[in-house]
């Protein structure tokens, strides 16, 4: 915060009660970025490969297993082994599935009697069940119990030209292995994510720093600045840092704008309404001082002084006006009026002055308007560009042309005369409070320049806009644009 010509400047320094904290900061959105970006795919990553592990692991053993079993039935198809004969082939096949894997082969005839059994649990036994009854239909299948992690393979011995199975072999392996294989890798992937978590987190950490340090030094500028006349930001770091930095200077030449406009203003109004006080105060010090006055002195005098309180009430009015206009647009009184109407009242009530001036006063309309304003403040608007353009108009030979015209959309009015204009310096400050553009002409022209600042108030109050173009010595014209329609 700091204070410069009364002009109150505001800028954020977070206290005790308002800072935010590490968990709202902008490193720590960056960071989380990081960190969820760098551990996400690792975990998504290692999941993939745990579950493809152990897919991969059964299918292979599973084909394995398959082949074996395909074996022992072909075997099974060249021999009588079903009806109790002997083949070493077979034999050899079982035992290979038992050596390979810890695995069980099981062969059973067309009855569901097992005949061979690698475990020689369960020769003689009868299978009954759905897996074995639909094997000796020729339907063939594979079964994953993950309650005992135990893979069965069911493979029928099918003769050819025959709808029924002769038998079927039942191959069953256990996955404990492949499972333990799994939690080994699981641990494994757990201790290398935590190790990259870190190494991210860590990295993060520093990173995100680095990238919120233009922003840092920049908030650090901005809260050291003591004044806008300091030297201006840069921040060229970042495009960002830089925007802010631009924005922040056109933010602080705003304020130097504002608070010379300020400083301008308050002199002008107390330069304007001392004068008539000056002025009132030497009057009746002279007539104080001057025991042997006149009646005609005294009422000399007193016109004098009722001119300067006019004056002064003048200048009061005006800026109890400005005043008004700079308020909420919510106090404007909205209705529809004829503008061609409007602008006749505001001709016959200057009339009398442009008579006096000696200036050709003339209203042109194009067609009928009609719009939703506050009359008002349309007609003061109006009234103050008329004034003023009579008040520079030449003597004599001069005139002032009231143009109104209309689209679907706006209303437009301009104001022109052949006065003697004003170069683009004056032009550049016309609408500024108390600015008066020829001081050549100061003494002559009475007023308190701040009609064109109300005049563009007015307009500014119905969202509409006031331009100016001019000459020197060839006169200015006024354009005035408001909505038909008008919008809160």
């Amino acid at each position: 915060m700091f204070i410069r010509s009364g002009v109150l400047v505001i800028i954020s320094r977070p206290d005790k009660t308002t800072r935010y904290t590490f968990f709202k900061t902008l490193r720590f959105r960056i960071l989380l970025i990081i960190v969820v970006m760098g551990i996400l795919p690792t975990i998504l990553v290692s999941t993939m490969v745990l579950t493809g592990y152990e897919r991969r692991a059964i299918e292979d053993r599973s084909e394995t297993a398959r082949t074996h079993g395909r074996v022992i039935c072909s075997g099974l198809l060249r021999s009588d082994y079903l009806k109790g004969g002997q083949d070493e082939e077979i034999e050899a096949e079982v035992r290979a599935v038992a050596d390979l894997y810890g695995g069980r082969a099981r062969i059973l005839n067309e009855s569901a009697c097992v005949i061979r059994d690698s475990y020689n649990i369960e020769v003689g036994h009868f299978i009954f069940t759905p897996e074995v009854e639909d094997c000796l239909k020729g339907n063939e299948k594979d079964v994953y119990n993950r309650n005992d992690s135990r893979v069965s393979i069911y493979l029928s011995v099918l003769p050819e030209n025959s709808d029924s199975a002769a038998g079927c072999v039942v191959i069953s392996f256990s996955t404990l292995d492949i499972i333990h294989g799994k939690a080994l890798l699981t641990r494994q992937y757990a201790v290398l994510t935590a190790l990259i978590a870190v190494v991210i987190l860590v990295a993060g950490y520093v990173l995100s720093g680095r990238l919120v340090e233009p922003f840092r030094k920049l908030t650090q500028a901005i809260n050291t600045s003591s004044s806008y006349q300091d030297k201006p930001l840069f921040a060229p770091e970042y495009v960002e840092t830089d925007q802010i930095a631009v924005a922040f200077n056109h933010m602080l030449s705003q304020v130097k704008t504002v608070d010379d406009s300020r400083e301008e203003f308050v002199s002008n109004v107390s330069h304007e309404l001392k004068t008539p006080l000056a002025s009132m105060k030497v009057l009746a010090d002279s007539l104080n001082s001057n025991p042997d006055a006149t009646l005609e002195m005294y009422q000399e005098f007193m016109k004098d002084i009722s001119e300067e309180i006019d004056r002064e009430n003048v200048i009061i009015s005006d800026l109890m006006e400005l005043v008004k206009l700079d308020g909420n647009s919510e106090e404007l009184k909205i209705e529809s009026c004829d503008i061609r109407g409007l602008l006749e009242l505001v001709v016959k009530r200057l009339q009398p002055i442009a008579e006096q001036s000696g200036v050709d006063l003339r209203l042109e309309c194009f067609r009928p308007v009609t719009a939703e304003i506050d009359e008002t403040k349309i007609i003061l608007s109006i009234s103050n560009l008329v004034e003023n353009a009579i008040k520079y108009g030449k003597p004599g030979e001069g005139w002032v042309q009231i143009s109104l015209n209309a689209d679907k959309s706006f209303c437009y009015i301009s104001v022109a005369d052949n006065g003697i204009g004003m170069s683009e310096d004056v032009k550049a400050h016309i609408f500024e409070r108390f600015y008066r553009g020829d001081k050549s002409h100061s003494s002559d022209i009475k007023g308190t320049g701040l009609g064109l600042s109300i005049a563009r108030s007015g307009i500014a109050a119905h969202k509409g806009a006031i331009s100016v173009e001019s000459k020197p010595g060839e006169g200015t014209t006024f354009s005035v644009r408001f909505p038909l329609v008008y919008v809160a």
